[in-house]
């Protein structure tokens, strides 16, 4: 037995639809046809979100979201990378910090 059940992101509208349309221009940067796509992007996006707030399992994700595992990692592979061109290097980060005025920074 299952029980369906609604969740809500404790994220704002602006992040999902940001994340949404970073997907949409890397998709159009590709030349990705419309309508080839399991997930629209915003339905991509949210899944993305999902996977870094909640730390929900890939197969339960992918579940979820109706999505078979290849699809869906490719998914959040896709998702990850756009995310992660959005990042500023190491020499943007310190100069923002600088004009911050911030004293220390932590690098991971």
């Amino acid at each position: 037995m299952s029980f369906t059940y609604r969740a809500e992101l404790p994220l704002g509208d602006h992040t999902v639809l940001r994340l949404a349309s970073l997907l949409i221009a890397e998709r159009q940067r590709r030349g990705t046809r419309s309508g080839t796509r399991t997930l629209s992007a915003l339905g991509q996006a949210v899944m993305v979100l999902r996977w870094f707030c909640d730390g929900t399992r890939a197969r339960q994700l992918f579940k979820d979201h109706g999505v078979s595992r290849s699809a869906g990692y490719r998914c959040l592979y896709e998702g990850v990378a756009v995310l992660v061109w959005q990042a500023p290097d190491l020499r943007e980060a310190l100069m923002r910090a600088r004009i911050a005025g911030y004293d220390h920074v932590i690098v991971g």
